[in-house]
């Protein structure tokens, strides 16, 4: 008879790989963001230069939530206005003038209207980018991470943890920054992953940066997701979702 067995192995038990830094930039919200995010949080609506923003159920509340602290609002319209002059925009814009010199650097956002940001962020700078994000062919997607591998003149990675966060090696970079997250700790995990694996034994340390705006969703998620990822909990449950909700809403 043939007996099955199976192991689990860490990263970290058999690759030799460098260490992971983790740092918290804290952002603080403009005075119009800090009251649209107070209105929506106490009484599921906001409104923002004569235009409603309507959450009707918790779980879209908290998706709006986290609109507002990553620099833009949603109207019941279809319309979209961001915050101009962001603390977050600043600070992103902060990091890779200084970083983009000398590092690649991938930055992270889970929403479409941050990788706007993000993209006139790099023009800004005159700093040679690259998307891997939603409505962009698999062609494209190929070529723009072959770009960032191989190109040295592409000096940003601008991603979606899930659809440019998966089965790509990205090890050219020594730097993410989360420009925003969401509620997945398989993306979370899968886009730490990416510069994170064989191959990043050519850096001396990995660092992986948050922006947070404290006391919000913000510092929320990146506490449960940390939680789980201790505790070794893969799957993102109904009683993590009802977690998030009772903290951030108080319900």
């Amino acid at each position: 008879s043939v007996t099955e067995t199976s192991i689990r192995v860490r990263k970290s038990e058999c690759l030799d790989l460098p260490p992971v830094v983790k740092q918290r930039i804290e952002v603080k919200m403009l005075p119009q963001q800090q009251k649209a995010y107070e209105e929506m949080k106490n009484d599921f609506i906001t409104f923002y230069q004569s235009n409603a923003c309507v959450a009707q159920l918790a779980l879209t509340k908290l998706l709006r939530l986290q609109q507002i602290v990553s620099g833009y609002i949603s109207f019941e319209d279809g319309g979209v206005t961001h915050f101009k002059d962001s603390e977050r925009e600043s600070a992103l814009k902060e990091l890779l003038e200084e970083l983009t010199p000398n590092h690649k650097v991938i930055v992270w956002a889970v929403f479409q209207e941050n990788y706007k940001v993000i993209e006139r962020v790099c023009k800004d700078l005159g700093v040679k980018y690259v998307g891997v994000y939603g409505g962009i062919s698999e062609t494209q997607r190929q070529e723009a991470i072959k770009d960032f591998n191989q190109d040295q003149a592409t000096r940003v990675y601008i991603g979606n943890p899930l659809s440019g966060g998966i089965g790509v090696n990205l090890t050219v970079s020594d730097i993410s920054i989360y420009y925003s997250r969401d509620f997945s700790l398989e993306s979370a995990l899968q886009s730490a992953a990416r510069n994170h694996r064989g191959g990043s034994e050519i850096h001396q340390k990995i660092t992986h940066i948050d922006l947070i705006t404290p006391e919000t969703i913000d510092e929320i998620i990146v506490e449960k997701l940390h939680e789980k990822e201790s505790n070794g909990e893969l799957l993102i449950s109904q009683d993590f979702a009802s977690d998030i909700i009772k903290n951030v809403l108080g319900n």
